[in-house]
């Protein structure tokens, strides 16, 4: 019976032990990405207040940017249907007017 028990306890500290070697395994990883990101000056940028003016600015020109894409689309969209009719289309178009 003590055998038992010893072997019980011995797994059990052996689970314990492997689940403190791997949670400290994830300490340190995630300590040691903290520490690059840091020194990459990335935890700065994210922290620091963005610059509103140059952000207006870059969606401004996005802005512009769909309303050209927009109109283009309409333009090409036309000219699509045009040519789905086809010249046959357009000369009886004339005939029914």
């Amino acid at each position: 019976m003590a055998s038992q028990t010893r072997i019980k306890v011995t797994i059990y500290l052996g689970v314990t032990l492997q689940s403190l070697m791997f949670i400290m395994t994830q300490v340190v990883a995630w300590f040691v990405c903290l520490c690059v990101a840091v020194a990459n000056g990335a935890v700065e940028r994210f922290v620091a207040e963005p610059d509103i003016p140059e952000l207006v600015q870059r969606l401004d020109a996005l802005t512009n940017q769909v309303n050209e894409n927009k109109a283009e689309i309409a333009k090409l969209r036309e000219y699509s249907e045009n040519m789905q009719c086809g010249y046959d289309c357009s000369r009886s178009f004339y005939i029914k007017w």
